[in-house]
């Protein structure tokens, strides 16, 4: 590189890692954070053949990591191999197509990032309902045999002590400003005290975009002996969504809004995509204002 190519690079990595103010500075004085966005920022910078992301976007501000995101897309674009490690499930399902699951060292998994992602999901929330169970000295009762036909091959985890039959959404696109009716209905397969039900909505990365569930609403569901029905309707209006497919997951759980059992989940089970013609937004949502005023003010 010639000196001014050579300080014209400098300049991007500067920019890019957000620490100009710094960067005269003994690398010694930096923050573990700062060395980390100054060495992401180097290496993204130098057309590498490989490059390895170890947990570098959990050090930065939202801005830092929206330019992350941005450069290592533009790398796997042009070819560049990126070993990406990260306890995000949401930046690994948005940038890899595969993934590899390690615990404790050892493989427990290797695959297409969905699949992976789902399993390890399954497992995380299966151990934290084993220890939440046990710290409040609650059994699990063995759950009744269940048919999951409806949603085979969807990602789907819980204790197995409810099911969800069916999960619904009254419009085949997403319209903007209509009224909507999510509708979510299961079965107890044991005695469930305190039900939850919820859903959420996300995008094509995985990225949750909203949700809610009765207990958040505080809307109280019913006790279900074994065996019993129930279903739950969520009647919202649509807002404004950047174009592109959604998906709707719903769970049944038991316990309170903010600490709970996961009985069963059923991830993407509903797909629905915006219509072709909308206009883009800046960023996933827009929230619609009431009114807007303009105060016009003489001199």
């Amino acid at each position: 590189l010639t000196q001014e190519e050579t300080a014209a690079k400098l300049e991007t990595i500067e920019a890019f890692a957000g620490i100009g103010d710094f960067i005269d500075q003994p690398i010694r004085t930096y923050s573990s954070g700062m060395v980390l966005r100054l060495a992401f920022a180097v290496v993204a910078h130098v057309d590498p053949e490989v490059l390895i992301v170890d947990e570098a976007l959990a050090v930065g501000d939202i801005a830092f990591r929206q330019r992350c995101m941005r450069r290592i897309h533009d790398l796997r674009a042009q070819g560049v191999t990126i070993l990406f490690v990260s306890h995000d499930t949401g930046d690994v399902k948005a940038l890899c197509k595969r993934c590899l699951w390690l615990d404790k060292g050892r493989t427990r998994m290797l695959g297409p990032a969905d699949e992976v992602i789902g399993k390890y999901l399954s497992a995380a929330i299966q151990k934290d309902t084993e220890k939440s169970r046990a710290d409040r000295g609650v059994h699990t009762a063995q759950p009744h045999a269940q048919t999951r036909d409806l949603y085979a091959g969807k990602h789907r985890f819980g204790n197995a002590r409810a099911q969800i039959n069916s999960i619904e959404l009254n419009l085949a696109e997403w319209e903007a400003g209509a009224s909507a009716v999510i509708t979510v209905n299961w079965k107890a397969l044991a005695q469930i005290d305190e039900p939850i039900v919820g859903y959420h909505v996300r995008n094509e990365k995985g990225e949750i975009i909203f949700g809610t569930n009765t207990g958040r609403e505080n809307y109280p569901v019913p006790a279900l002996s074994t065996g019993e029905d129930d279903t739950v309707e969520f009647h919202l209006t649509l807002p404004d969504l950047a174009p592109g497919n959604y998906f709707v997951s719903a769970a049944v759980s038991e316990g309170t809004w903010d600490r709970f059992d996961v009985c069963d989940y059923i991830e993407d089970a509903v797909a629905i995509a915006t219509p072709a013609h909308q206009k883009p937004l800046d960023g996933y949502m827009r929230l619609r204002c009431r009114s807007i005023t303009v105060h016009l003010h003489q001199g």
